[in-house]
């Protein structure tokens, strides 16, 4: 049995033409969801909805006079030619491998009360995650909650003409060029937040470093920028013990795990910058100390690059 319904995205999620018009199985929360995209139409008919189970054609049916909604959004966006903003999309619901808690005010009622409440009540949490692992994946701030950039629509309202087709500009944006997903990347997260996993620590905590960045909270952006070294860190020298048999017995901290990696890691080499980050940090909570811009901004910068090169996989792909 299969309740089938629409769910209208906090924020937009810029993805790739190729994952319009597919179907992408998760969990929100315990109920198994199939996530229903929108199907491609050429030229581009964005109002189209997707096929749902039990939903009759004349169900999308507008009234005259009122606005046709829109499934995803083309903006006039340059590096996203191939791509859209998804706005909305299906879900058929069930019960299926795990279980769905029942209330007592379920009781008595039709088994689609059951699956439309639990969903309901899981899955703004469901779509925080989908967030979660898209920021991550893609390195764009699309935290609805705590909106970093300016990024809203207010279309109606310019159109322009852009590779032969109008593309609609009514669009205010203060972020970088999106990064949109593909259809094997988008399938692959609704899977990973079906199964409850978190995208890497450490590359969470850079992500909210440079987000802290912008917001002007240089100590937050400096604690989050030497946590994320710091696991990696802490992770290099697990890695270090198991190869060589040795135990890390030397003092916490950035610099001695660093420097203990370093005498016995030949290809690990620390950031040039690392010591002026953990300078910073001791400085930051011990002292009180203010960081200035161009200091945070330069621990952000010790962050990402440690992490791109020594974190973990933020691929949704591997495990």
């Amino acid at each position: 049995m299969i309740l089938s319904a629409q769910y209208s995205l906090p924020h937009h999620i810029w993805v790739e033409m190729d994952a319009l018009g597919c179907r992408y199985e998760t969990y929100i929360g315990p109920v198994r969801a199939t996530v229903v995209t929108p199907p491609r139409v050429e030229p581009s008919d964005l109002t189209i909805a997707p096929t749902l189970v039990g939903v009759p054609d004349e169900a999308w049916a507008v009234e005259p006079g009122s606005e046709v909604p829109q499934w995803s959004t083309t903006y006039a966006s340059f590096g996203t030619d191939n791509a859209t903003g998804l706005r909305r999309i299906g879900l058929e619901l069930r019960e299926e491998g795990r279980e769905v808690w029942e209330s007592p005010h379920h009781r008595g009622q039709h088994w689609t009360a059951k699956i439309a409440d639990v969903t309901a009540n899981c899955i703004a949490n469901w779509f925080l995650q989908v967030e979660n692992w898209v920021s991550v994946v893609t390195g764009e701030d699309i935290n609805h909650r705590q909106p970093v950039y300016d990024s809203n629509s207010i279309g109606p309202g310019l159109l322009t003409w852009h590779n032969g087709r109008w593309s609609n500009g009514g669009f205010r944006i203060s972020t970088p060029t999106p990064n949109p997903l593909s259809q094997n990347l988008l399938r692959a997260i609704l899977e990973r937040v079906g199964d409850g996993d978190q995208p890497p620590i450490e590359h969470q905590l850079w992500r909210d470093s440079r987000a802290a960045l912008v917001r002007g909270d240089t100590r937050k952006a400096v604690l989050d920028a030497a946590t994320a070294v710091e696991v990696c860190l802490i992770d290099l020298v697990a890695k270090t013990e198991a190869s060589t048999g040795e135990k890390y017995n030397d003092r916490l901290g950035l610099i001695s795990r660093s420097k203990w990696v370093a005498s016995r890691v030949e290809d690990y080499i620390p950031h040039p910058k690392l010591k002026q980050l953990a300078d910073l940090r001791n400085n930051t909570i011990h002292a009180g100390g203010p960081a200035t811009y161009e200091q945070a901004c330069s621990g952000v910068r010790v962050a990402i690059e440690t992490v791109m090169k020594h974190g973990k996989s933020r691929d949704p792909r591997r495990p």
